[in-house]
């Protein structure tokens, strides 16, 4: 007015939009009990961000935390832009853009990929793993292990060696990584408590574990202290060729086919050697699993989940568990999920996260300690007022 400038009073927004989600619970394995859960997101300026406990320096910021809440959502330290994280149990990696995975929590079994093993010191910011490159994708299991997928689809795996779930034909531990056997081209990969599975040229692969991993339909080429597992990759029976869309924790695999069909979770309890079809006619785009429950997002972004539903991690407005898959409410359209031990998050088309679930340690981002039936939006940033 009057030719001078106008000066707006509104409140600066802070736009930001997430591109990359994961929930980690943490488990004191030898009592399998959950002590606390955390949740970490890439943003768009390639930043993470990380909140709920943060305990063993599991929120990367520098310091050791604690089993206390965590309401403020911090920032990971080191300066790198980020593609892809996992979770693990206490101990989390991320690959770089530049294709170096990097490590950060507690590594006691090698699983931080850097040479040390036995009682290390904790490592608070994310460190390289000793010789990686090229990487592009990043899969933990709780029990100390991960694998990486290279840009030529070669799989390298470090960590506890234990039922063979290196792939490498050992037991051994290993704190560097190490190449899976098999010269498999996997497009995809998914890492469990005691093994993986991944999608190679339209078939499934599994190593570690057998009972875990569905092999028990047929002998398991390898015996593990008198358990059965196979100690390289050996193919999933079932005749069906499968899509790079996979997801698997605890003792359940699923993976979508070609003929759009997503196994298991077929309205049965009980387990299945092999692979069994997901009731309900969906056409499954992505896939999560969580301890004792599975996600799936469809091509127009609903989300579905079934399973077991503690603290109402699978969405839909009541605890009660699903055997078949059931809508997530809110009318969201995912583009990610990730599903972890008592709470599930996911990332919207509008490139807002969305948490529901349990929320002892604040781990929904909603800076509060309010659990939640149905999905809550993330606040990354306090209010302007604030």
């Amino acid at each position: 007015m009057n030719g001078q400038p106008v000066t707006s009073t509104l409140p600066t927004l802070r736009v930001v939009g997430f591109t990359r989600i994961v929930v980690g619970g943490a488990t004191l394995v030898s009592a399998q009990t959950t002590t606390g859960g955390f949740t970490c997101g890439i943003i768009t300026t390639g930043d993470m961000h990380c909140w709920g406990i943060s305990w063993f320096g599991i929120r990367g910021n520098g310091t050791t935390g604690s089993m206390e809440a965590g309401l403020e959502p911090t920032l990971v330290g080191g300066g790198h832009q980020w593609a892809d994280i996992a979770a693990g149990n206490y101990f989390l990696c991320a690959v770089a853009i530049d294709g170096i995975v990097h490590c950060w929590g507690d590594g006691d079994l090698g699983q931080l990929g850097n040479g040390l093993a036995g009682n290390p010191p904790d490592i608070l910011v994310p460190a390289p793993v000793s010789g990686s490159a090229n990487f592009r994708a990043i899969s933990i299991g709780l029990a100390g292990g991960a694998c990486a997928l290279t840009l030529g689809n070669a799989v390298r795996c470090w960590g506890a060696g234990s039922f063979g779930r290196l792939g490498n034909g050992s037991e051994a531990l290993s704190a560097v990584p190490v190449a899976v056997s098999g010269g498999h081209a996997f497009e995809a990969l998914s890492t469990a408590y005691s093994g993986t599975c991944g999608v190679a040229a339209g078939s499934v692969y599994c190593w570690g574990y057998g009972t875990l991993l569905g092999l028990d339909g047929a002998p398991t080429p390898d015996d593990c202290g008198g358990n059965p597992c196979a100690k390289t990759p050996i193919p999933v029976s079932g005749g069906h060729s499968f899509r790079p869309i996979i997801a698997q924790a605890g003792n359940v695999v699923c993976a979508v086919a070609t003929d759009d069909q997503t196994y298991l979770g077929n309205g049965a309890a009980g387990l299945s050697s092999t692979p069994a079809a997901v009731s309900g006619g969906l056409s499954f785009t992505s896939l999560a699993a969580g301890d004792g429950y599975h996600c799936g997002t469809v091509a127009a972004g609903a989300a579905y989940c079934w399973g077991a539903n503690r603290n109402g991690r699978l969405g839909n407005g009541t605890t009660a568990d699903a055997l078949l898959p059931t809508a997530v409410t809110g009318g969201h359209a995912f583009v990610q999920l990730s599903a972890g031990q008592d709470h599930t998050c996911g990332v919207a088309t509008d490139g807002n996260a969305y948490c529901w679930g349990g929320n002892d340690k604040g781990e929904l981002g909603t800076r509060s300690q309010t659990a939640s039936l149905t999905p809550v939006r993330v606040r990354l940033f306090p209010p302007a007022s604030q």
